[in-house]
C-alpha cells in the first residue's frame, strides 16, 4: 500500500477554499498511484477553535458527499481532519472515506486545555483497516502521549498515523518523541502537519515518515505545500512538491 500525507495550506474558515485544496492534493495523489492520501488536523476547516460554531452539520455532510465520489471514482482512500457533531457538542475528528464503503470516524481522545472550551473529547481508540493494513489515528497532542501509542499497538496497529496542526517551535520535542515511539512499539510513525495560519501559531509543516527503527525517511521542507508518499511494503517514501 502506498500512503500519501498531503501537507496543504488551509483558510482558517473557508471550506469551499480548502475543499479545493484537497481536491488538488488527492488528484496528485492518484497521479502517483497512492491507496491512501492523509491530510492534518482540522484541514477541512483549518485549525481554529472558535470557528466551529459557525459551521453546520449540513455543510460538513456535503463536502464529505463530494470527497466520497472522489473516493468512489478514484478508487483511492481518503482520511480527511474536520470537526464532527455529537449530541454532546463538537468534536476534533479523522474521518475516513473508502471507495464504495461507510465513512469510519474516529475522534481526539485527549484535548489540549485551550481546546477544552470549544470541544469534548472523543471516548475510544480505533484502527483503520485498509486492505489489510491497520493504521492507528492519532490527532495531534494526543500523538505525543506514550499511553496514546501503546493502546493502539494493544490494538492491533502496524502503522501510527499521526494528524497534527503545530508549530515550528514544538517541532524538535515531536521528532524526538515519534522517534521513540517507532523504536519502542516497532510501527513506522507518519505524521502530517499543515502550512497555515491557526488559531494563535503559524503551522510549520515537516510533515515526515519514520520507520520501525526509528529512522527518518524523509520529510516535506518547512513552511512548503507538498506531499510525501510511504510504500508500506519497500519502506521507500519519497517527496513531491506542488
Amino acid at each position: 500500500m502506498k500512503v500519501a500525507l498531503a501537507q496543504i495550506a488551509p483558510v482558517l474558515g473557508d471550506i469551499e477554499a480548502n475543499i479545493r485544496l484537497h481536491v488538488q492534493s488527492i488528484n496528485l495523489a492518484m497521479e502517483n498511484l497512492a491507496d491512501l492520501v492523509v491530510f492534518p488536523e482540522l484541514s477541512l476547516t483549518g485549525y481554529a477553535c472558535s470557528f466551529q460554531a459557525g459551521i453546520s452539520k449540513a455543510e460538513l455532510a456535503s463536502a464529505l458527499e463530494k470527497f466520497q465520489q472522489l473516493s468512489n471514482e478514484g478508487k483511492i482512500a481518503i482520511a480527511i481532519g474536520m470537526p464532527s457533531r455529537t449530541s454532546a457538542g463538537w468534536r476534533i475528528s479523522m474521518t475516513l472515506l473508502q471507495p464504495g464503503k461507510k465513512a469510519s470516524t474516529y475522534s481526539k481522545n485527549h484535548l489540549h486545555d485551550d481546546e477544552k472550551t470549544f470541544f469534548i473529547e472523543g471516548d475510544k481508540q480505533i484502527i483503520f483497516d485498509l486492505a489489510g493494513y491497520k493504521f492507528a489515528p492519532a490527532i495531534c497532542y494526543e500523538s505525543l502521549l506514550f499511553a496514546h501509542a501503546k493502546r493502539a499497538v494493544e490494538l492491533g496497529a502496524q502503522f501510527y498515523l499521526c494528524s497534527v496542526a503545530k508549530p515550528q517551535e514544538d517541532m524538535e520535542r515531536a521528532f524526538n518523541h515519534y522517534s521513540k515511539i517507532a523504536v519502542l512499539f516497532s510501527v513506522p510513525v507518519l505524521m502530517v502537519n499543515s502550512v497555515a495560519q491557526c488559531d494563535s501559531f503559524q503551522s510549520c509543516g515537516m510533515s515526515a515518515v519514520w520507520d520501525k527503527n526509528g529512522d527518518l525517511l524523509d520529510k516535506i521542507p518547512q513552511n512548503k505545500p507538498g506531499i510525501l508518499t510511504f510504500d508500506t511494503k519497500t519502506n521507500a517514501a519519497n517527496l513531491i512538491e506542488f
